[in-house]
């Protein structure tokens, strides 16, 4: 079975190197995920994911101040039209939310997600 087989790479992967490097790894770097998020780590102040200057600065200037706006902000497609954002910015701020909010789960939570992934990417 392809999705046990993409799931125990992702698996060993995301052990060895972290979930980002694990899923550009295995399933390549254009990628689409879900995750869903708690409504503490909503409230996270975007400080506490270190972001770069530019991506903090420009999300900031953009009323964006908790991990929970960025979110909205990506499903509502605003970060494309943040002034001076581009689209290395962009995907600095996917890929730290990603990193975060993949760091809240629980071990179970972390393998059921990984399911879902390499069930979706077979």
């Amino acid at each position: 079975m392809k999705n046990d087989s993409v799931f125990i790479s992702l698996l060993k992967q995301t052990e060895e190197n972290g979930i980002i490097r694990a899923l550009n790894g295995v399933l390549g770097r254009n990628i689409k995920v879900n995750m869903d998020f708690s409504k503490s780590a909503c409230d996270t102040p975007i400080d506490e994911l270190d972001f770069s200057a530019r991506a903090s600065n420009c999300l900031k200037r953009a009323g964006v101040f908790t991990v929970g706006g960025v979110i909205d902000a990506i499903a509502e497609g605003r970060l494309s039209r943040i002034r001076n954002m581009g689209a290395k910015t962009r995907n600095e701020v996917k890929t730290r939310l990603l990193a975060f909010g993949y760091s809240q789960l629980t071990p179970e939570q972390k393998q059921r997600f990984l399911h879902s992934v390499a069930g979706g990417h077979s």
